[in-house]
């Protein structure tokens, strides 16, 4: 039995994009920031949130997968649950898919494929929170150096983008307000307090 179990996890949302640009995080910041390839734990990334019925299945195949690898490699400890696992404010659960951008032995992996929903390569990798996404993804075993805990690490391969949200870099302009009373800057000159 291998060490890597490849699924699909499918209508997943996103709540942050970063496979278009490698990025790292910045512990003192809190933060991923982008990076060169090259850059120490540098990584390609998406985050994302599931339903209930899709979030069971990814739980289930995930401790699944464990306990099949650890039945044949009996240094892995109890299953701790999914690493990249987040409870947000909101009561739902994030995800997190990783792609390192540097193998072990300092080769660089190809970047992840971004496909739409004809299977053709998307322009613009650079989609927007809110987006519904199709995951390639393959589950790992691994000790996480953070907590010590066994548990599963999602590993990127590819997305399908199903229903993209892209923003937008032009900036509205103020609307006119019609109804507003505007006071001239004059009649303040008395209420002033510098000279």
């Amino acid at each position: 039995m291998s060490d890597f179990k490849p699924i699909m996890i499918k209508n997943a949302v996103t709540k942050y994009n970063n496979a278009a640009v490698p990025t790292v995080f910045n512990s003192s910041l809190g933060r991923s920031e982008d990076c060169t390839v090259t850059a120490p734990n540098a990584a390609w990334s998406v985050s994302f949130t599931l339903d209930d019925k899709n979030r069971d299945a990814l739980e289930q195949a995930a401790r699944a997968h464990f306990n099949d690898v650890k039945a044949t490699d009996k240094r892995i400890g109890s299953y701790g649950g999914i690493h990249s696992m987040r409870k947000q404010d909101d009561g739902s659960v994030m995800y997190t898919a990783r792609k390192k951008c540097m193998t072990a032995k300092g080769k660089q992996n190809p970047e992840p494929k971004i496909v739409d929903g004809g299977k053709f390569p998307v322009e613009n990798r650079d989609f927007w929170g809110g987006t519904t996404i199709n995951l390639m993804v393959t589950l790992l075993p691994t000790n996480s150096p953070a907590s010590g805990e066994w548990g599963i690490s999602i590993l990127l391969d590819a997305i399908q983008v199903v229903e993209p949200v892209y923003g937008s870099d032009e900036r509205e302009d103020f609307g006119v307000i019609s109804d507003q009373n505007v006071t001239a800057a004059s009649e303040f000159d008395d209420e002033i307090p510098f000279g």
